[in-house]
């Protein structure tokens, strides 16, 4: 298959939001050793995000769904949790299910990992290289949250800091405020976050790349500004919501989902100066309406932290 062609059912799969396949002529495409344009990159780190966010979701809703069985099989005054056959059953369905869409997971983490690698082999610019190491550690950060026994867990967790090291070495070489900066201090934040167990370090992290890329806002591309200023805004709802852990003693724990789906019910008082930064932000801030229907770095569970809809 030729590589437009290739490129063209890419896009049109990802359009269709039929990411597998999408997934499936991206592997032809990089057959052709030829470097990925701004667009060509666009649609690899939406799709290969959205392909994974299909079976993050659908663990995240069986999950749910068990705690709400929980919660009933306990109101029917049964002294132990599935002591019934019925309820056992369930119990079965359920984690078999579950285990089904994991294994699924897996695979397709494995599947984008392997093309992103291939990728990289292939490109010469410091924005790609970036992006193809931060979907890297996005990918093991996953498979990190997955996978309960304590090996795979660790050997997941090695290999998203040592992509997310190596992005950030490459994307010291970007300017300030550049989107794909922004996007990595973003992620990387929150795999320290939740997966290392350190607020100190990961405050840190976001607050240098918000401080920096604030400064810039005002100077930036137009090509640029509409999707740096949507992840601004969410590594600025990270920042508050890990202070105000902080503030209130409360005891940070691994969790399944990520942290920009997280919300506190009292919101810490900002400081002046960042109330001022924040006031200058949100007032130049863009609707979704005016978002290109494909933009690679904003995560659904960012959206999802403003109530805005997908």
């Amino acid at each position: 298959m030729q590589r437009n062609h290739a490129m063209f059912m890419a896009t049109l799969s990802a359009r269709a939001n039929r990411f597998d396949e999408m997934i499936a002529y991206l592997k032809k495409v990089i057959q052709h050793p030829v470097e990925l344009n701004r667009e060509e990159m666009q649609i690899v780190a939406f799709g290969c995000k959205n392909a994974i966010d299909g079976r993050r979701d659908s663990i995240a809703g069986i999950t749910k769904y068990e705690s709400l069985l929980k919660i009933e099989w306990k109101n029917k005054e049964v002294d132990h949790f599935c002591t019934n056959e019925v309820d056992k059953t369930k119990t079965v369905a359920l984690q078999k299910y579950k285990e089904e869409i994991a294994n699924e997971l897996t695979v397709i983490c494995h599947q984008v990992i392997e093309l992103v690698d291939e990728c990289r082999q292939n490109s010469r610019s410091r924005e790609n290289i970036t992006n193809y190491y931060q979907i890297r550690g996005d990918c093991f950060r996953y498979l990190a949250q997955l996978h309960s026994d304590q090996k795979n867990m660790e050997d997941n967790v090695e290999s998203a800091y040592r992509s997310y090291s190596r992005a950030n070495k490459i994307a010291n070489e970007l300017d300030d405020g550049h989107p794909t900066r922004i996007i990595l201090g973003l992620n990387y934040s929150v795999f320290v976050h939740d997966i290392l167990n350190n607020r100190e370090q990961a405050l840190v992290i976001a607050n240098e790349e918000y401080s920096s890329a604030i400064k810039t806002i005002d100077y930036m591309p137009d090509e640029h500004y509409k999707e740096a200023t949507v992840h601004l805004r969410c590594l600025l709802d990270n920042i508050r919501k890990w202070e105000g852990e902080k503030e209130l003693g409360v005891q940070q724990g691994k969790k399944s989902n990520g942290t920009s789906e997280r919300r506190l019910s009292v919101q810490p008082v900002m400081s002046r100066r960042e109330s001022c930064l924040k006031r200058r932000l949100v007032g130049k801030m863009v609707s979704t309406a005016d978002v290109a229907p494909i933009v690679p770095h904003i995560q659904k569970e960012d959206y999802d932290a403003y109530g805005i809809a997908v």
